[in-house]
C-alpha cells in the first residue's frame, strides 16, 4: 500500500479514466468455483461506455481487457496489500469506473484505482485531482530546502574563509580534510 498522496498522483497521471460495461462471459458454475479462491488479479473484460479522460486510440464501445484485485469477502488481506474489489459485489455489478494506463485494448489498472458502480454517469464518481499532490507536505519541503540553503551557505563561507572542509571518502569510508583549493 502506498501513502495516499501517490494514489491521487497515480490518477492524475493515468491517460485514461473511463467507465465500462463489464462482460460477465462467465457460468455461475465457474462464478461459485471463484468465491473459493484466495485474493488474486482477476480478468476483466469490458466495454468502454464513458472517457472522461483518454486519447484518440480508446473510443466508446471499443473492448477493453485489464486485471484488477479481486478478493472474497471474508479473505484475509495482508498489510500493505493494493486495494482489492469484493468478488460477489464484482460479479453482480455490470459496471466499473477505473484510471487506466497502457495501449488498447490491453491496459492496466494504475495503482489499484478501480471502483464497483451500480450505474454509469455522465460524471466521474470516482475523486479526480486537478494536479499533483506533494508526497512531501509544503511546510517540510520548505524547511528540507531551507536546511539545504543553510548547509551550501556554510560551507560556501568556509571555503572562502580558508576553513578546512571534511569530505566523504569512498574508498577509505572515512571523513578526511580538503583545505581550500582556488580554481581561478
Amino acid at each position: 500500500m502506498m501513502a495516499w498522496p501517490a494514489y491521487e498522483n497515480a490518477k492524475f497521471d493515468a491517460i485514461y479514466h473511463i467507465q465500462i460495461e463489464v462482460r460477465h462471459d462467465t457460468t455461475e458454475e465457474e462464478n461459485v468455483g471463484r468465491q473459493s479462491q484466495s485474493i488474486d488479479n482477476f480478468p476483466v473484460t469490458g466495454v468502454v461506455k464513458r472517457i472522461f479522460r483518454g486519447d484518440d486510440l480508446l473510443e466508446t464501445e471499443a473492448e477493453v481487457y485489464f486485471t484488477i484485485a479481486i478478493a472474497p469477502g471474508d479473505a484475509e488481506i495482508p498489510d500493505g496489500a493494493d486495494f482489492y474489489q469484493d468478488l460477489d459485489r464484482f460479479i453482480a455489478s455490470p459496471y466499473l469506473e477505473v484510471f487506466l494506463n497502457g495501449i488498447p485494448p490491453n491496459l492496466e489498472v494504475t495503482a489499484s484505482q478501480s471502483s464497483i458502480i451500480e450505474n454509469l454517469s455522465l460524471e466521474p464518481t470516482m475523486s479526480v485531482p486537478e494536479k499533483r499532490v506533494p508526497l512531501i507536505p509544503e511546510k517540510l519541503r520548505i524547511q528540507i530546502l531551507e536546511s539545504s540553503s543553510k548547509a551550501r551557505l556554510a560551507i560556501d563561507r568556509m571555503q572562502n574563509d580558508g576553513q578546512e572542509l571534511h569530505e566523504w571518502d569512498k574508498e577509505t569510508h572515512k571523513w578526511v580534510k580538503h583545505p581550500k583549493t582556488d580554481s581561478t
